[in-house]
């Protein structure tokens, strides 16, 4: 006798049953979609454990992610210090370099107003000079009227 039975996954199954059986379950070797013998339970927890499986890959996932960005935020902020520690480097050069400038330029500054104050002394001096020759030849001349 044939008789349609609804499987332990829901399905509805064509069962032979004897006369004598009053047997619902269904009919041996017949599957739930390719699971041969396996109960709902067992595929919940089948399923249940592919899901914790792929959840534990994803916090995984993602944990090694956080420290992949920690470790490139890392590498990113050594390069730009080592950038930094150069460019001060080079910076205390140039500043050296304009701090010896400076100091020669104030040299040469110092040399300067020497010249000047010596010029000036000088010119000073000459002008003295150039009064006393005039006021020299300006008494020649009146020796010279009075003979």
């Amino acid at each position: 006798m044939l008789m349609l039975a609804e499987s332990d996954c829901g399905e509805a199954r064509k069962a032979l049953i004897n006369a004598n059986q009053r047997d619902t379950r269904h009919a041996e070797g017949a599957s739930c979609r390719g699971s041969a013998g396996v109960s709902p339970k067992k595929m919940i927890e089948k399923s249940s454990n592919i899901a914790q499986k792929a959840a534990a890959e994803a916090k995984a996932a993602s944990e090694a992610q956080n420290i992949a960005g920690q470790q490139a935020a890392r590498q990113v902020k050594a390069q730009l210090a080592e950038k930094a520690a150069q460019a001060a480097k080079a910076a205390e050069a140039v500043l050296s370099g304009k701090e010896a400038v400076v100091e020669q330029l104030r040299e040469e500054v110092k040399e300067a107003r020497s010249v000047v104050q010596e010029e000036t002394s000088s010119l000073q001096q000459a002008q003295t000079n150039v009064n006393a020759a005039i006021q020299a030849a300006r008494q020649s001349q009146d020796q010279v009227r009075k003979i």
